[in-house]
């Protein structure tokens, strides 16, 4: 049941389906914004891989974003670079979208785009396995430290969605609850694999 399960939330199909529907009720535009942020976010990682690596990857379409997948076990520091990437050009575009604000009309749309960009790059550099930041924790440590990654990655998680929640009953609008109780499930669905 559990395969059943996992194999449908990460169908391409499926995937697409939930973003166009969200693309559809989305009359504040933030999902598209936020969707534009994990966009850039994985444009990259993708980019980083090819400028270390000098050759394309391959990619898969998933609930969490895209996956690349390597031919071969990648050298540590390629792994770090292109890792290190996707948070870099989320606050990268946070910069350049704050800074361009000051000069012109600040919209509540464009600090919205800033803060999901900012969050995305903090969101991923948390200590979680299958997150940018828990697999750049794995690579940096020797793997006789590989117990205390498993003991962070777990109090980690567990932190994360126990304050995706909380957060959840403090937001101010139902599309702040929807999107922190996402994030939330997005985490749980991540860890059962």
């Amino acid at each position: 049941m559990k395969t059943l399960i996992y194999k449908l939330i990460t169908s391409n199909s499926v995937v697409l389906a939930l973003l166009l529907l969200a693309f559809i009720t989305d009359a504040t535009g933030w999902i598209k914004l936020s969707v534009a942020a994990a966009f850039i976010h994985e444009t990259g990682h993708v980019v980083a891989y090819w400028l270390v690596l000098k050759k394309r990857p391959t990619i898969r379409l998933a609930i969490g974003g895209i996956q690349m997948q390597a031919a071969s076990l990648l050298p540590r520091r390629a792994e770090r670079i292109i890792l290190l990437a996707g948070p870099f050009a989320n606050v990268l575009f946070f910069a350049a979208v704050y800074i361009y604000m000051q000069y012109l009309p600040a919209t509540y749309n464009g600090y919205f785009f800033c803060a999901a960009n900012l969050c995305m790059a903090l969101f991923n550099l948390l200590p979680i396995s299958f997150l940018d930041g828990g697999r750049l924790l794995e690579s940096s440590l020797p793997a006789r430290y590989q117990a205390i990654v498993y003991t962070v990655d777990k109090a980690a998680l567990g932190i994360g969605v126990s304050a995706f929640i909380i957060t959840a009953f403090c937001a101010n609008s139902t599309v702040q609850r929807l999107g922190i109780l996402l994030a939330a499930v997005y985490l749980l669905i991540k860890s059962l694999q």
